[in-house]
């Protein structure tokens, strides 16, 4: 059970770590995916949902953590502003 987790924990850093390279290069092609669809459909379906999935989840989390920092970027004008505001009127 605890390798099943480690594992799963892996291919979510992996997919982060795709996720972050895919962006910073704009490359989108994935090796072996060729002999991926070569697959039988079943062992197809098996491996998309044990190793698709959580390397889903890792390239989302990429994006979530790319969204919040833009935001935070973003806002931070906003915020200076509304302590100087905050200062001159207290």
């Amino acid at each position: 059970m605890v390798v099943g987790g480690a594992v799963a924990a892996a291919l979510v850093v992996a997919g982060f770590i795709v996720a972050g390279y895919w962006d910073a290069t704009g490359e989108v092609a994935i090796p072996g995916l060729g002999a991926f669809w070569a697959l039988p459909r079943p062992l197809r379906i098996l491996v998309e949902i044990i190793v698709g999935v959580p390397l889903a989840f890792g390239a989302a989390s990429y994006l979530l953590t790319q969204v919040l920092e833009m935001l935070w970027l973003v806002s931070w004008p906003f915020r200076k502003l509304v302590q100087v505001l905050r200062g001159v009127s207290a």
